[in-house]
């Protein structure tokens, strides 16, 4: 940025004079239209472009109206690697004292929610704007284990969530809902899973629909759908009959998706022959309304892992050396993408976790 007879020339040929000639109205729609990382430079032009571009009012209609598309990225725990699958982002920068060993909770408007285990807390930051706020765990106990988790923001209510499933078996599970508008943790009534046997919180990851957030609860031959509404704090259990043979057994755990046209889609993988089925809710008010939308080899060595769901509705995939696939289930017949291989250190068993991420301003200490 260089001063030339009183103008201050910005990047992106765009010649504002500040001096008060320029119209403000002009000058907001200007500054709404620019990336974050060009927000955060100019927020030192002078004092009133700091107050707006910090301003609660011009942070939200920034981070609702841009037009950036998010990065789908790949967490390894063990080495503390942020791999982009955008072909243009090899890897992501981020402060790493907060992240050794952690587990991603969930990431929305540009703020990334973790757990760490080894602290016994929670983490919502901005990676960006280096802001970070922690969060006690709602739970004390050492042998607790977050099993599903999820956060997001939920316009209906103005309210950022998170939504832990502690615990594996019923005699001790507990879910709990941290409000950023109360600051506080609640717990759950979890007395509507006592008829569930020998089933198990299956599955990744959590889905938003309908206003309610949805994940997999069973086994190898029961499967269920849990329900919650985050507007009516409700909590439902659907019994789901997926038609497939019960002789199969799927190595992975499974992972439930939005399609492109907003239908629920859950894939299981068999991490062993390297098939993948993929189911599809037809009806969302019906839950027997599941069809089988397709079987596909993915022709990648023994041990595929299945790591989840991307937000445009693509299935992720890792096989034995390291290679990631991209299947769009969305295309007639499926459409896979070979992305290349993950660098990798030994022989060692590593963890991932799946995101979708995109820059904001949005301060995780000015949340509602």
């Amino acid at each position: 940025m260089v001063v030339e007879g009183g103008r201050w020339k910005i990047a992106a040929n765009y010649d504002i004079i500040i001096d008060g000639c320029l119209p403000p109205e002009l000058t907001l729609e200007i500054l709404l239209r620019l990336p974050v990382k060009s927000l955060l430079n100019f927020k030192l032009v002078c004092k009133s472009w700091n107050s707006l571009i910090c301003s609660p009012d011009f942070i939200k209609s920034h981070t609702r109206n841009s037009n950036n598309p998010s990065l789908t990225l790949l967490y390894d725990r063990d080495f503390m690697e942020l791999y982009s699958l955008n072909p243009t982002v090899s890897q992501v920068d981020l402060t790493p004292q907060y992240y050794p060993y952690s587990e991603f909770i969930g990431s929305c408007d540009g703020l990334i929610c973790i757990y760490s285990p080894r602290k016994e807390c929670i983490y919502i930051l901005n990676p960006l704007t280096n802001e970070t706020k922690k969060i006690s765990t709602p739970y004390h106990e050492p042998d607790r284990m977050i099993r599903v988790s999820w956060f997001g923001f939920d316009p209906s209510i103005n309210d950022y969530m998170i939504w832990l499933v502690v615990g594996i078996r019923k005699r001790n599970l507990r879910i709990h809902v941290y409000s950023t508008k109360d600051d506080n943790w609640r717990e759950l009534d979890t007395s509507v899973f006592i008829f569930i046997d020998d089933c198990m919180f299956w599955g990744m990851n959590v889905v938003v629909m309908n206003e309610t957030l949805h994940c997999w609860l069973g086994n190898d031959y029961n499967n269920f759908m849990v329900k919650y509404n985050l507007v009516k704090d409700i909590i439902e259990i659907e019994r789901i009959n997926l038609n497939y043979n019960q002789d199969i057994k799927y190595s992975n755990e499974p992972s439930i998706g939005i399609l492109q046209d907003s239908s629920l889609c859950l894939c299981k993988v068999n991490g062993i022959n390297g098939v993948m089925d993929v189911w599809k809710l037809d009806q969302y008010s019906n839950s027997d309304f599941w069809n089988k939308l397709f079987r596909l080899d993915l022709g990648l060595p023994k041990f595929v892992t299945l790591l989840g769901f991307t937000s445009n509705g693509r299935i992720l995939v890792k096989s034995s050396s390291y290679e990631l696939v991209l299947v769009d289930p969305n295309q007639n017949p499926p459409l896979q993408v070979r992305l290349g291989t993950i660098d990798y250190h030994n022989d060692r068993c590593r963890s991932f976790d799946l995101l979708d991420y995109s820059e904001s301003l949005v301060s995780p200490f000015s949340l509602p």
